[in-house]
């Protein structure tokens, strides 16, 4: 996972096979997680005026942070759609978790505590564009750090 994308799977096994299968769940695009920043914002820098009045001093621009608002709120929207996902599928009985080493502890920190205490496998990368066929291997051969709950 990363801000521009989260794909949830179910793992199914059965009797009669040697592999379990990955089967997708959802897929969740953020709001505004992609385009250019210039293109979300309504206010360009130096089209009002700022300064004090009689002076031309074009505004910076009131929004320092931006940028760290929207992915907060990405953040915050991705770790809603997995607790969602959790609560409605209650007989999944782990988690594994992939996502970019950029936001994966401030993901994890933003899930409510028995679903951090599910997380087994917790992969630092973004698995969004491996094949669904190999995503169960990259689970299990990738460097993941220890699970959260196990």
């Amino acid at each position: 996972m990363d801000l521009g994308q989260f794909k949830a799977f179910r793992i199914i096994g059965d009797e009669h096979s040697i592999q379990p299968r990955v089967t997708l769940l959802e897929s969740f695009v953020p709001i505004g997680s992609h385009g250019k920043m210039s293109n979300k914002l309504t206010d360009e820098a130096g089209r009002f005026r700022g300064g004090t009045p009689g002076t031309s001093v074009p505004a910076s621009g009131e929004r320092h942070n931006i940028t760290l608002e929207f992915e907060r709120r990405t953040i915050l929207m991705l770790a809603d759609q997995i607790e969602q996902i959790c609560r409605r599928e209650p007989e999944l009985p782990f988690i594994y978790l992939a996502a970019h080493k950029e936001i994966n502890n401030q993901l994890i920190e933003r899930l409510p505590a028995d679903l951090q205490a599910n997380i087994i496998r917790n992969v630092l990368e973004d698995l969004t564009k491996v094949p669904q066929t190999e995503l169960l291997d990259h689970f299990l051969h990738a460097e993941t750090t220890a699970g959260i709950g196990h």
